[in-house]
């Protein structure tokens, strides 16, 4: 059934379900700080993570690196006092062409090899202040990319540009959803199905304005009302192309990572069900988790039952067809009527130099891709962007 009650975080936090669902929340210089705290812990994370994405390291292992980089920082902040602080998603190693949220435990014997294009994205919360950040890295370094790979980098890399040029008062999601049409067009790309960009709000991972990144398709209805970006709004920008369809499948992994719908409340039958939500409710309130952050041998299993009585949100591990691939960027922004800040920008290697900004005449390698935005308005916004190509900057 539906409930209107109190969450409680772990620190004792209460924040009550309608404040979860109201409009905005005005932004002080102290949660500005713990935005920009988290999101240097989320950077850290996909740093260390990014680093352990060698040939022949298992997939899981790579997101234990990022989870245990964000317990160890967030270990040093906040020890006393009733802040909360916690993981605000789990570490996510998605190969070539899952779209995104393979979260899988030590029982994946899934190992990357050279070539592999790797989507990794993870999440910080202080305070209830989210920051995610997401990136695509290449098994091998970028020479190892193919032609399809490079395509798929540069197109997210090149709409992540665009749109946080548009991540201003007055902007209308249409209008964003147009802009990455146009780049993953000029690539020879498409916008995958499902992924969607929206605002946050302190301990609110998922806001009420959403917009999925792919253009509805004829005779289909969006879920999703139009609505204006608004000054001290908080973002979070998640871009993936695909060089196939770019409508996902369910695939054979089952799903490993949810989230507590906070206004269900229902009497789980297992008792093994009881458990899992119990220590959800205690760990992750309100954030999004993997089964195996819960470090039980019958998660799995209880986790079934929470999921037919709809008490937690799948975040589904969708699949492109065999031999495509799908590339993604994220990150979190906070946007002002002076200046937006981008609170994460994470780094992004393009085969032939051409994350130096495109048009920017880096030196070309083995299946670089020179810009076709660079005859088009959106070629100038690219050009002077400076989202970095390593972690160094």
């Amino acid at each position: 059934m539906m409930d209107d009650s109190l969450v409680t975080m772990a620190s004792g936090t209460e924040i009550s379900t309608a404040d979860i669902d109201s409009d905005g929340e005005f932004l002080d210089p102290d949660k500005i700080s713990k935005y920009k705290l988290a999101a240097g812990m989320a950077t850290l994370a996909l740093e260390k993570a990014t680093e352990a994405s060698v040939a022949g390291a298992a997939i899981h292992q790579i997101c234990s690196v990022g989870d245990d980089v964000v317990s160890e920082e967030l270990a040093k902040v906040y020890n006393r006092g009733q802040v909360e602080k916690g993981p605000a998603f789990p570490t996510c190693v998605s190969p070539n062409n899952i779209v995104a949220y393979n979260s899988p435990g030590a029982e994946n014997a899934t190992t990357a090899a050279k070539g592999d294009l790797l989507k990794i994205c993870c999440g910080v919360q202080v305070d209830g202040m989210i920051a995610t950040i997401g990136t695509s890295v290449v098994v091998g370094g970028p020479g190892a990319a193919s032609e399809p790979s490079t395509r798929a980098l540069q197109a997210t890399r090149d709409a992540a540009v665009v749109v946080n040029s548009m991540l201003k008062p007055g902007t209308k999601s249409t209008d964003i959803v147009k802009a990455i049409a146009a780049v993953a067009a000029a690539y020879g790309c498409e916008p995958v199905g499902g992924v969607c960009c929206g605002n946050m709000k302190r301990f609110v991972p998922v806001g009420n304005k959403r917009v999925l990144i792919r253009p509805v398709e004829a005779g289909e209805t969006c879920p999703h009302k139009e609505f204006e970006i608004e000054d001290s709004e908080v973002y979070d920008v998640d871009i993936a192309m695909s060089t196939g369809s770019g409508l996902p499948r369910m695939g054979e992994i089952p799903t490993t990572v949810f989230r507590r719908d906070v206004h269900r409340k229902f009497n789980l039958r297992m008792k093994a069900a009881r458990h899992v939500y119990a220590v959800v409710d205690k760990q992750f309130p309100t954030m999004p988790f993997a089964v195996r952050q819960l470090g039980m041998p019958k998660a799995r299993l209880g986790i079934k039952e929470c999921i037919s009585q709809e008490m937690v949100f799948c975040y589904d591990t969708m699949y492109e067809r065999p031999k495509e691939v799908v590339a993604s960027y994220r990150f979190t922004a906070i946007v002002r009527s002076g200046k937006t800040t981008c609170l994460t920008a994470p780094a992004i290697a393009i085969p032939g130099g051409a994350g130096a900004g495109a048009g920017s005449g880096g030196e070309e390698g083995a299946g670089a891709v020179k810009s076709p935005l660079a005859d088009t308005d959106y070629g100038p916004i690219v050009a002077r962007s400076s989202v970095p190509t390593s972690f160094s900057w």
